[in-house]
């Protein structure tokens, strides 16, 4: 009984001691330059978030393949119409036709802001024969409510969709059949 109690009036001491010198070490040193290397990222390299939102914008611009007044500026592309190309053009597959609709009125400025626009589209390096820039709404932007409540009824009763639907990828771009 008597060794029992010595080990156990040692113990706790034994692992003070243990803490005092592993906690010690164990704290990071902020102010060393290895440390603050190790914990800082590239700023030049995306984050997969960042990939990952970047990849939905330009889905969503080319699904909507649309321009509208707040994209130029004096009959020019400004910034945001030509971010919103770009945007566009980066999820263009290969040899695929660039499809653009100018969402204004029909009138002189529109067809001056159509010229700018397919100005922009052959200096990114698409052939004159690959792009088409068209006034007014895109129509594959808009979606007809009767063949989605179709599609919805042969999802529900276990069916397929016998339409193939149209021969393009995505809207605003036309791959041909």
């Amino acid at each position: 009984m008597k060794n029992h109690n010595s080990v156990l009036k040692f113990f706790p001491l034994a692992l003070g001691a243990t803490f005092l010198i592993i906690g010690c070490e164990s704290k990071p040193k902020t102010d060393e330059p290895a440390y603050r290397e190790s914990t800082l990222r590239d700023p030049a390299v995306p984050t997969a978030t960042e990939v990952a939102f970047a990849r939905m914008a330009a889905s969503g611009a080319r699904d909507d393949a649309m321009l509208f007044s707040q994209h130029f500026d004096d009959g020019k592309l400004n910034s945001l119409g030509r971010d919103k190309i770009d945007r566009i053009l980066s999820v263009l597959p290969k040899g695929a036709t660039a499809r653009l609709y100018i969402n204004l009125p029909e009138g002189d400025t529109t067809d001056a802001l159509m010229i700018a626009t397919e100005d922009y589209l052959a200096d990114a390096g698409i052939a004159p024969e690959k792009i088409f820039v068209g006034q007014g709404t895109n129509p594959g932007a808009l979606r007809d409510t009767t063949d989605s409540i179709a599609a919805r009824k042969a999802l529900r009763d276990g069916g397929a969709s016998s339409d193939q639907g149209p021969s393009s990828i995505g809207v605003g771009i036309d791959i041909g059949k």
